[in-house]
């Protein structure tokens, strides 16, 4: 992977508690990443993801769980301990330009992947970082 991030927005016309319901559910993650897909959303929490856009099935941990507003996860390709990156996920209330009051509503989604910039993640000292939760990013 290149040293260069991606970043997608997309505004919702759901309220930022159920885009957030819907992206760490069991139900919601698993329609979200393809079928097997699972998620512990705590830090440290292991998650698998089936990847429907790259075909490669992908393993990793979570980082960091702000409810409501942010979701941040290394992963990397199931069975390859190269291509580990980091996906962000930040849910920012209040963007609906089509309220007309402009009280706002609604959810603009921003997803964010970079390379990773934890040196060896899945060494076995790297892994037990990972379940205790201590990973040190940036």
């Amino acid at each position: 992977m290149e040293n260069a991030s991606v970043t997608t927005r997309r505004r919702l016309p759901q309220e930022p508690e159920e885009v957030w319901e819907h992206l760490t559910s069991p139900k919601g993650f698993e329609h979200w990443m393809g079928p097997g897909s699972t998620i512990d959303v705590q830090p440290g929490g292991r998650l698998t993801a089936a990847d429907v856009e790259s075909g490669d099935p992908k393993t990793g941990r979570v980082l960091e769980v702000d409810p409501g507003e942010r979701l941040r996860w290394a992963w990397r390709p199931l069975g390859s301990p190269d291509g580990v990156s980091e996906v962000e996920i930040e849910l920012i209330p209040g963007i609906d330009d089509g309220v007309e009051d402009g009280q706002g509503g609604g959810t603009e989604i921003v997803v964010t992947e970079r390379p990773s910039t934890f040196a060896v993640p899945w060494s076995a000292q790297g892994a037990q970082a990972c379940a205790a939760g201590g990973m040190a990013f940036r």
